[in-house]
């Protein structure tokens, strides 16, 4: 949760916070990290190399360095070290998914009209095209690759031989499980402009054999048969719960007796309050989607008991998201 506010200033501050995204976001999209990585830079040769005005390159980066982004020695920037690990391009642990965050940020600036209407407002920001899916592919894999080991880690794949991932963006999550389960084969499904991404993703894997990428529409498509593991991560929050309890029961289909469905999200407490993030989440659901939302277990067990599945229980991860298992009999 997050403290209540004792006075004026914790207001205001919570007001201008979005000063700080907005500086980042900017300075990411103009790769003003990736030009002083090298060596430090003064605001002129940071203009002439990035293409940005003198004026602008200086103050921004100056906010950056009150932000501790960035050092400022002699008139001159530099990274500091977390910058240089992770703002650089080229970097082995480069945060390339957060332009999908200033994606995010244009989505958000309608939420005033969203909430009068209920509803995302014309004029919102509505592309799914590469420079689109990239980018969010590419942020689902930096925050996909550490959640799928803790994932993992409470999950028994003893025995799990067909795995589904639903909805598998990267195929980071399917790599993970195979790497738990040497006798399974895994199916990453999703839709036909997302899995060039994901290729890239997965010829990098040392399973790469082991996977198959299918094409298709999670909200229409057939999944096949014969699955005992089908996993669901950050996909129902996009749905309504009508067409989640479509999604849950074309599952519960492609799955055999004694197989499991697993979904991964941000499980609300009944209020649907906490966590906090997840109730902020379900306003960029709001902004971002036609009819996504956040869910409560109840919500979410009543999709599983209706499409047959039993012994439905919540796992906890790390009170922010969590696990709900479904098994088939």
């Amino acid at each position: 949760m997050f403290p209540e506010p004792k006075d004026r200033r914790d207001i205001q501050e919570t007001a201008s916070l979005f000063q700080q995204s907005r500086a980042l976001l900017s300075a990411f999209e103009l790769k003003l990290f990736t030009a002083i990585d090298e060596r430090p830079l003064s605001a002129e040769e940071i203009a002439e190399r990035n293409g940005v005005s003198t004026a602008g390159a200086e103050r921004l980066l100056n906010a950056l360095a009150a932000m501790n982004f960035v050092r400022k020695e002699d008139d001159k920037f530099s990274n500091v070290p977390a910058a240089s690990e992770y703002l650089v391009e080229g970097k082995p642990n480069y945060l390339g998914g957060l332009i999908h965050t200033s994606h995010t940020w244009d989505n958000w600036s309608h939420l005033t009209e969203a909430t009068r209407l209920g509803a995302r407002p014309e004029g919102a920001i509505d592309q799914r095209d590469d420079e689109w899916t990239k980018p969010f592919i590419r942020a689902m894999h930096d925050r996909g690759v550490s959640r799928a080991r803790e994932i993992a880690d409470k999950l028994d794949l003893t025995g799990v031989t067909r795995i589904l991932d639903v909805g598998g963006g990267s195929g980071c999550f399917a790599a993970e499980f195979l790497r738990r389960a040497p006798e399974a084969r895994a199916v990453v499904f999703d839709l036909p402009n997302v899995l060039p991404v994901t290729r890239e993703f997965v010829e990098r894997d040392e399973n790469r054999d082991r996977v198959e990428l299918r094409a298709g529409d999670y909200r229409t498509d057939d999944f096949g048969e014969g699955h005992d593991f089908v996993f669901l991560s950050a996909v129902v929050h996009i749905n309504s719960y009508e067409s989640n309890r479509d999604l849950i029961q074309r599952c519960a289909e492609a799955t055999v007796s004694g197989g499991r469905v697993v979904v991964s999200d941000y499980v609300m407490n009944e209020r649907k309050t906490e966590p906090a993030v997840g109730a902020l989440f379900s306003l960029n659901m709001l902004v971002a989607t036609e009819e996504g939302d956040v869910f409560n277990f109840e919500e979410m067990r009543e999709w599983m008991t209706d499409a047959g599945l039993e012994d439905v229980r919540l796992i906890e991860i790390d009170g922010v998201t969590a696990l709900v298992e479904g098994r088939k009999p």
